[in-house]
C-alpha cells in the first residue's frame, strides 16, 4: 500500500482519469453503457413483472434488489479491466465489462465484498440516526415511511431537529464507503485480493487520504448539486411540454435522457477510482504495467 498522498492527488486522479477516458472514448461509453444497463435491468425486470403480476410486489422487490447484488458488483469489476487494458495500451472492447460473468470465483469475491459493504453501510447509517438523531429522527422516518402514495405536503411530518445534521454526516459516510468499496473492487479485479483482505485494504486507503478526499468531495459535491438542479428544472420543462402530447412520451424521453447523463458520470467516476487504485494499491509502480492472458479476453 502506498503512503498517505497530498491533499490534490484527487484531482490529479480526475484528470488521469479524464486522459484514460480520452483514449478511446467509444470503448469507455460503450462499457459505461452496458454497466447502466446491468444497473437499471433489475427495476426494469420489476416494473415489467409488477405490471403483470401486481399481487407480487413485495416478493418481486426483493428478488430484482438480490438480483441487483448478484449482477452488479462483476460488472464494476470487468469495467475496471477493461479500463485497466485501455491504461496499458492493449486491446480492449466495451464486451469486457461482462467478461467477469465467466469467470465465477472473481465474481464471486466481488459479490461478497459489495454485500459486506452494504451490510456495514447499513449498520453504520442505523447507528448514527440513533446516536445523533435520537427518537425524534426514528419516528420522523417511520412517519415517511407509512405515507401513502398522492399524499400532499401537508401530509408530510415535521422536520426534526439535527436532521440536516444526520444528513451531511450520512453523506460523508456515504462517500467514504463509495471509496473504499471501489477500491476494495478494483483490488480483487485487478489485483487477484481476497475479500477481507481487499476491503480492509480499500478501507485503509479511504481513511488515510480521508483529508484529500474530502477538500476534494465537497466541492464536487456542490458542483453536483447545482448541476443537478439545473438538470432537473431542464427535465420538468422538457416533461411539462411532452405530456402536451403523451404522458408516456413524457415519462420515456426524460428517463432515456437521464440514462445518456449517466452513461458519461459513471465512466469517469470509476476511472477515477481506478487511477485512485493505481496510486494507492497496486503492489508496486510498475505492477499495472504487468500483462496477464485473462485480463485482455474480451
Amino acid at each position: 500500500m502506498r503512503n498517505t498522498h497530498g491533499p490534490t492527488a484527487p484531482y490529479r486522479w480526475l484528470g488521469e482519469a479524464f486522459a484514460l477516458c480520452s483514449r478511446s472514448w467509444a470503448t469507455v461509453l460503450g462499457g459505461s453503457a452496458l454497466l447502466v444497463a446491468v444497473a437499471v435491468a433489475p427495476t426494469a425486470l420489476q416494473l415489467l413483472l409488477q405490471s403483470a403480476l401486481p399481487a407480487l410486489g413485495n416478493w418481486l422487490q426483493i428478488l430484482t434488489t438480490v438480483l441487483g447484488l448478484v449482477l452488479m458488483p462483476p460488472a464494476l469489476g470487468g469495467f475496471f479491466r477493461m479500463l485497466q487494458a485501455l491504461d496499458r495500451r492493449q486491446p480492449a472492447g466495451a464486451g469486457l465489462v461482462l467478461s467477469l460473468y465467466s469467470e465465477a470465483s472473481v465474481a464471486q469475491r466481488l459479490i461478497l465484498c459489495n454485500l459486506l459493504f452494504a451490510i456495514a453501510t447499513l449498520l453504520a447509517m442505523v447507528a448514527l440516526v440513533y446516536a445523533v438523531g435520537g427518537q425524534g429522527l426514528i419516528d420522523y422516518l417511520q412517519a415517511l415511511a407509512a405515507i401513502k402514495p398522492g399524499a400532499t405536503a401537508a401530509d408530510l411530518p415535521a422536520i426534526p431537529p439535527g436532521t440536516l445534521t444526520v444528513v451531511g454526516l450520512l453523506l460523508l459516510i456515504a462517500l467514504f464507503v463509495t471509496t473504499a468499496q471501489q477500491l476494495a473492487a478494483a483490488q480483487i479485479a485487478l489485483g487477484r485480493g481476497g475479500v477481507m483482505g481487499a476491503s480492509s485494504d480499500g478501507a485503509v486507503a479511504a481513511l488515510r487520504n480521508a483529508a484529500g478526499l474530502l477538500l476534494f468531495y465537497l466541492p464536487v459535491l456542490l458542483v453536483g448539486m447545482i448541476v443537478t438542479v439545473l438538470v432537473a428544472v431542464v427535465a420538468a420543462v422538457a416533461a411539462t411540454a411532452l405530456a402536451l402530447v403523451s404522458a408516456r412520451l413524457a415519462g420515456i424521453l426524460v428517463g432515456l435522457g437521464v440514462l445518456a447523463l449517466l452513461v458519461p458520470l459513471y465512466a469517469l467516476m470509476l476511472a477515477f477510482f481506478y487511477r485512485a487504485w493505481i496510486a494507492m494499491l497496486a503492489p508496486t509502480p510498475g505492477a499495472d504495467a504487468a500483462t496477464t492472458p485473462h485480463e485482455i479476453a474480451a
